[in-house]
This record gives C-alpha cells, structure tokens and sequence, in this order.
C-alpha cells in the first residue's frame, strides 16, 4: 500500500527512477555509491542541477533533457539520503 505521499506521485514517475537508480548501480557499482559522502553527493546534485537546467533552456531531449537529467538527480538523492541511513543505523549498532 502507497503511504499518501505517493499517492500523488505518478506510477511512472517512481518505475523511471526505480530504473535509474538500478542503472547508476550498474554503471558506479553498489560500493562505489555506499561509500560517497554527503559532501560527495551534494557536488553530484548542484552539477545535475545545472544540467537540468541547461536541458530545460536548450530544449535538450534524452537523458540530457531536463527530465532525463532530474531523474538522474533524483535518484542520486535518493542513494544519498540511503547512505545517511545506513550511517545512523551503523553508529547505533557500536558497543
């Protein structure tokens, strides 16, 4: 069941990042993206940012469009909010 948040996201919005954030495990490697740090992350975000930005200005398509470029941004978010995660839940599990 989909918390009332998503309810108000469409369907393909979340089955298009879904697959974007299985694309950059492929291309970056789990590891890779586990161990990027918060500072790391927030570069990758600012220069996707301006990718979409400069996608939206010069009418750009494919994954250079600025939707292509925001799903690229989100699921970059989203891994970095995970790494947050799994941080705390480490630092809790020390004696």
């Amino acid at each position: 069941m989909a918390t009332p948040i998503m309810m108000n996201i469409h369907p393909d919005v979340l089955v298009r990042v879904s697959k974007e954030v299985v694309h950059q495990n492929q291309k970056w490697g789990t590891e890779h993206i586990k161990s990027q740090s918060v500072p790391g992350h927030l570069l990758v975000l600012r220069k996707l940012l301006q990718r979409a930005e400069q996608g939206w200005l010069e009418g750009l398509t494919g994954r250079t469009s600025a939707e292509g470029e925001l799903l690229q941004l989100t699921a970059v978010a989203l891994q970095a909010l995970n790494n947050i995660y799994l941080e705390r839940e480490a630092e809790k599990a020390k004696p």
